[in-house]
């Protein structure tokens, strides 16, 4: 198994306050819950969470899809539903 590290970068001249970012990231043996994003200002002080806007796909040992991608919204709702018991 090796990994691959691959930046690209765009320069997009939108004016709008909001910025739309999209990327793709694998993580082999981690669990989604596990798994957050950080985004700080151009100053280093204030930090955003965005990981509820983010969209997890759970994937096996080889990386190949296993069920259905949730938000985390969506797993928070899984995780406190009442289960078949």
């Amino acid at each position: 198994m090796t990994s691959q590290r691959r930046t690209d970068v765009a320069l997009d001249s939108n004016q709008d306050s909001m910025l739309g970012i999209h990327f793709d990231v694998t993580m082999l043996d981690m669990a989604c819950d596990h798994v957050t994003v950080g985004v700080w200002d151009a100053f280093g002080t204030d930090r955003m969470n965005i990981t509820k806007n983010l969209v997890k796909q759970r994937i096996d040992h080889r990386g190949v899809d296993k069920g259905h991608a949730y938000t985390d919204d969506e797993l928070t709702e899984l995780d406190f539903s009442e289960r078949p018991g």
